[in-house]
């Protein structure tokens, strides 16, 4: 199969664009639970894949947002995600891509997609296929801190004969063989040459399980197929489960285990957890699979605590602090100053918030565990019947969906709260760029301050003006009370939503 060279224009690891789409920068933490800064310098690396049903939906730009930042603020978060179906297929999409991931490590195509999250991780483009579904990387700690990794991602064609010829032609390709410069030359040459410190990943659109199973009732796939499974379980490991794994695919009431991650055996000896995720069909209908392993790096230390809004609303946080407070009031000595008082009541209300969030986070991600096992246990059960499996399912899963969705407003808050403080969507830093840039091509007429002052309202004139204005363009009593009437906590919630 040819290859596309890494300098070939499909593939965009270094520059600086900005669009039409509205792009928030990483944020200063602000959220209803602690949450820890880690450096992406931690003690594993975490790998994820999925195929995103494309991430470039024009007409939904708000859904494609949620989407990405619930991508990009998982926790434990990802170093790198490789992505199948990203219909990234020109320059202006891969630009607005990254600039919703908030990275400039990223190869894309045309079908599959590399991103790394991971600033300390330098992420260079091997190759890209002719039709643009496998992409080759190469991924680097900037300290060389550990050996290469290669990282390569999938997309198979879904339809037969298109996906035949497919995998015809990257069984011949080079990460599924060892490099003979990595093994001394002394090396016998009967021993075999394993690839070492290798990924793959992907959508490979058919079971690998049909091809291991003879009995599995499935037709008889081609021989590329059969070979390219042979190649995978004689030279690679299955990052899987394969005794507990969930489908990766779903749509209705179909449901098949199509996405993978192998690796080399080095580094699946390291391995520290893998997992099979449900994510909400409003985004996709295949599974986020994961893989961690450990890496000789560093911790950093905490962050920085904020509130979230969102407490206003939590009957717990609500009820400590009422009694929190009333406690510290009656320990009020006659003679402190009313500043010290407020800022007694001010220390309270954080220590009550920092200790209602850390037990909420800690208690939705235990939940978030328990929902998908609880959902991999549905699906394993062999004993439902298709009705009472679809009656399970969809009530385990609009509670995932639900958390999920939770974990993405507090990251839109987070994303807003440092928007604010940093003024990138104030007027003013809106006006700036704009306005040094007419300032290179025209010099505006100076003026003295002091040269005009406005006069003062004529305020007879201001009342016939007003006696002017129609019977029938004025407002009903019922409007003027409307905006009269004072804000109430709901809409000071309801509005903080939409803030910036």
């Amino acid at each position: 199969m040819n290859l596309h060279n890494s300098n070939h224009s499909t593939i965009t690891n270094s520059h600086t664009t900005t669009t039409t789409e509205s792009v928030i920068p990483s944020p200063s933490y602000i959220t209803q639970e602690p949450f820890l800064v880690e450096s992406f310098l931690s003690s594993t690396i975490r790998i994820a894949t999925l195929n995103c049903r494309s991430l470039v939906k024009t007409n939904e730009p708000s859904r494609r947002q949620d989407f990405i930042r619930f991508l990009r603020k998982q926790n434990p978060p990802l170093d790198i995600i490789t992505l199948q179906e990203t219909h990234a297929s020109t320059t202006e999409l891969k630009l607005l891509l990254d600039n919703l991931f908030q990275t400039k490590q990223t190869v894309w195509s045309k079908q599959c997609g590399i991103v790394c999250f991971n600033p300390s991780l330098q992420l260079t483009p091997d190759f890209i296929t002719i039709d643009q579904r496998v992409i080759k990387c190469t991924i680097t700690h900037v300290q060389r801190t550990f050996d290469p990794l290669t990282v390569v991602t999938i997309y198979a064609p879904a339809q037969l004969a298109e996906r035949q010829q497919f995998f015809s032609g990257i069984i011949e390709m080079p990460f599924l063989r060892s490099s003979d410069n990595i093994y001394p030359v002394d090396l016998p040459s009967s021993t075999p040459r394993l690839p070492t410190r290798t990924i793959i990943t992907g959508d490979f659109n058919f079971s690998l399980s049909a091809v291991s199973n003879p009995l599995s009732g499935t037709r008889a796939l081609a021989n590329h197929q059969v070979r390219w499974n042979q190649e995978l379980q004689a030279n690679f490991r299955n990052c899987l489960d394969s005794a507990t794994i969930s489908p990766t695919f779903r749509r209705g009431q179909q449901m098949s285990t199509i996405d993978y991650i192998y690796s080399t055996t080095d580094l699946f000896s390291d391995k520290i957890k893998s997992n099979v995720e449900f994510i909400s069909p409003t985004w996709t209908d295949h599974a986020l699979l994961t893989f961690s392993f450990k890496c000789s790096f560093t911790h950093l230390g905490k962050g920085l605590w904020r509130a979230n809004p969102a407490l206003a609303s939590n009957p717990k946080f609500l009820d400590s602090m009422h009694h929190e407070i009333d406690k510290t009031c009656l320990m009020f000595h006659p003679n402190l100053s009313p500043q010290l008082r407020w800022d007694r009541i001010k220390e309270t209300v954080k220590k009550v918030a920092r200790k209602t969030g850390r037990h909420h986070a800690d208690w939705r991600k235990k939940q978030l565990d328990v929902l998908q096992k609880k959902r991999t246990y549905i699906l394993n059960d062999s004993l439902l019947t298709p009705a009472v499996l679809q009656f399970k399912l969809s009530k385990v899963e609009a509670k995932i969906q639900g958390l999920q969705e939770e974990i993405t407003t507090n990251d839109s808050l987070r994303a807003q709260k440092f928007w604010r403080e940093t003024g990138e969507s104030s007027p003013s830093f809106l006006k700036r760029p704009i306005t040094t840039r007419l300032t290179k091509s025209f010099i505006p007429e100076l003026i003295h301050p002091n040269l005009y002052t406005p006069d003062d309202i004529d305020v007879n004139a201001t009342d016939q003006l007003a006696n002017t204005i129609p019977n029938n363009v004025v407002l009903y009593d019922s409007q003027r009370e409307y905006l009269l009437t004072e804000f109430t906590k709901d809409d000071l919630l309801e509005a903080a939503k939409r803030t910036p």
